[in-house]
């Protein structure tokens, strides 16, 4: 397998590169031993990387660290196109089709004035594309990989707006208040904790926060606490 060093790239020159690395004779060891579960946490971390680089609003970082995601896509993509499953151009297909029929608003006769009914629209045509019955199928459709805090937000918005729970924030108060008591009496249970977590998630979303973006907030404060005196 070729691939041409030379002073700048383009796009096209992702795919020659990972098949470089990947090429059992000529290639890198490493990268030709790797396959879609030994890489996975590498996805993980480089797509952390990037969100951190926003949080921080650095450009430079950003730049970098949205080439290591896009890096690990068409690694990713590689390894499918080599077990003869799909390519990245089946990648880039599947992702445009998706787009362009989520957005009837602009490339059908639906009409969409407010960002509201944009996600009203998206939400409806996705529990058509998956075959989505029910709740539980919505609930299952929540990735496990997501962080808990964030899976269970989602898991509440969407057993919200399945009407299986109340929308009153004052009765998701009361639950949450009677989940931190049932966890004061039994601190050594992590059900009891899961159960408040959870319910803690459901006032979030009530709430109009995100229950992720809010520990992490915190974290970062009580980091900054901690700071030696000199260092502030």
């Amino acid at each position: 397998m070729s691939f041409e060093v030379k002073p700048g790239y383009t796009m096209g020159d992702m795919i020659p590169l990972v098949q470089k690395l990947r090429d059992p004779e000529t290639g890198c060891p490493w990268d030709a031993e790797q396959n879609h579960q030994t890489i996975r946490n590498d996805l993980l971390e480089e797509a952390y990387e990037v969100a951190d680089a926003i949080d921080r609003t650095d450009d430079t970082d950003l730049l970098e660290e949205l080439g290591d995601l896009l890096f690990q896509v068409v690694f990713h993509a590689e390894l499918a196109r080599e077990a003869g499953k799909f390519g990245l151009d089946d990648v880039a297909n599947g992702v445009i089709e998706k787009m362009v029929l989520r957005h009837p608003h602009v490339f059908g006769e639906v009409e969409a004035k407010t960002s509201e009914k944009v996600l009203e629209n998206w939400d409806a045509i996705k529990r058509v594309e998956k075959k989505q019955a029910g709740l539980y199928d919505e609930l299952c459709a929540v990735p496990r990989a997501f962080p808990a805090l964030m899976r269970g937000q989602k898991l509440m918005k969407r057993a919200t707006r399945a009407g299986e729970l109340p929308t009153d924030s004052h009765q998701a108060a009361q639950v949450m208040e009677q989940a931190f008591r049932d966890y004061v009496d039994h601190p050594a249970d992590s059900a009891a904790l899961g159960r408040l977590l959870l319910a803690i998630t459901r006032m979030s979303h009530l709430a109009g926060t995100s229950a992720e973006e809010a520990l992490e907030a915190s974290c970062n404060q009580f980091t900054e606490n901690h700071r030696p005196k000199e260092d502030k």
